[in-house]
């Protein structure tokens, strides 16, 4: 998805143009294993601009609905056409927590990414935005797991029978 309105000039980046995160953790190209093997954790954080006027912006407004926002991930960004990859979507929730009295929206979710029939990724992605700034101003938090799927233990799986969705073949 590509979030926020900065421009930004970074060469051969990866990210979306336009898009930059403020901070990012985690070794450079996810390290020094093969992808096949790679396990990655990933923190985002990017600053958001408020909305025309000043108010800020709500995560509801920027992502959706859940399963719409994690089938339009894939789509785009994981598993675009001509990539030869394929992504099944195992699980989209929007949950809203409180702490102390303050509620805060968060998105959680969970793919599959086949990589042309030679190995598989499991990834588990999770959203939520910090509070407003006096301008109006929010950050973006994502955390991100990415693990081989052979790590993945088999009750964790448990997300795929609840999936609706069909996967994203490209």
């Amino acid at each position: 998805l590509t979030l926020g309105s900065g421009k930004a000039s970074r060469g051969k980046s990866r990210m979306p143009a336009g898009v930059l995160p403020d901070a990012a953790w985690g070794p450079a190209g996810g390290g020094s294993k093969p992808l096949r093997e790679r396990e990655n954790l990933s923190v985002v954080r990017q600053l958001l601009a408020p909305k025309a006027g000043g108010a800020p912006q709500s995560i509801e407004e920027i992502l959706g609905d859940a399963e719409p926002s994690l089938q339009k991930l894939l789509k785009e960004s994981i598993a675009p056409e001509g990539s030869k990859k394929i992504a099944m979507p195992l699980r989209a929730v929007r949950l809203e927590k409180e702490w102390q009295g303050a509620k805060n929206t968060y998105y959680e979710y969970e793919w599959r990414t086949d990589f042309d029939g030679r190995f598989s990724l499991r990834t588990y992605s999770s959203a939520a935005l910090g509070p407003a700034d006096a301008q109006g101003r929010r950050y973006l938090y994502t955390l991100t797991l990415i693990l081989p799927e052979s790590l993945v233990s088999p009750s964790a799986d448990g997300g795929a029978a609840a999936a609706s969705q069909e996967p994203i073949v490209k």
